[in-house]
């Protein structure tokens, strides 16, 4: 469940988009690897929290020792509410061209 499973489907949504501002942000390799670490990262926190837990991201490793210095933290409870959540990231998903993701798939958490 990483960014290398999105990024193909990023890919197939830049050739798509007519969005100028976000299509020079994903044609730079190194910028749009990163682009889909933050749209996994967000996936999986909404994913979690359509699940009923709730999420937060934290650091966990100053960045001079690693560049992955992300951790997701999710606790069973406390969650937002359900159908938002699940709007949202439906939203993301659409709005990215995501039609699966490992974790979704996992937490029987359906996408568009």
């Amino acid at each position: 469940c990483c960014h290398k499973e999105l990024r193909p489907q990023l890919d197939r949504r830049l050739k798509d988009d007519d969005d100028p501002a976000l299509s020079e942000l994903l044609r730079h390799g190194v910028l749009a690897d990163r682009h889909a670490e933050a749209v996994t990262d967000a996936m999986r926190c909404l994913a979690l929290e359509a699940a009923g837990y709730a999420s937060r991201v934290v650091e966990w490793a100053p960045l001079d020792h690693t560049a992955k210095n992300t951790m997701i933290v999710a606790t069973l409870g406390g969650a937002r509410d359900g159908d938002v959540v699940k709007a949202r990231l439906a939203a993301l998903a659409t709005r990215h061209g995501v039609t699966r993701h490992k974790l979704c798939g996992l937490l029987g958490v359906d996408l568009p």
